[in-house]
């Protein structure tokens, strides 16, 4: 089943984002090379709207809304 696996899912832990002994490169060095790492979108989007949401721009749109 592995050798069908084209892509996984993960959050920027170390664990499974590691260059060497991350487990997405272990899964890729055994199993399925062809595989991509995707960084959940969920926690980008979470690191984005608590980066802007200081703002003043951001302030004064939420307060037209």
């Amino acid at each position: 089943m592995t050798k069908k696996l084209i892509s996984f899912g993960v959050d920027k832990v170390s664990i499974f984002q590691g260059t060497c002994t991350g487990f997405i490169v272990q899964i890729q060095k055994n199993y399925a090379p062809h595989m991509v790492g995707v960084h959940c979108m969920e926690n980008h989007t979470n690191f984005v709207v608590q980066s802007i949401k200081h703002l003043s721009l951001i302030l004064r749109l939420e307060g037209l809304l």
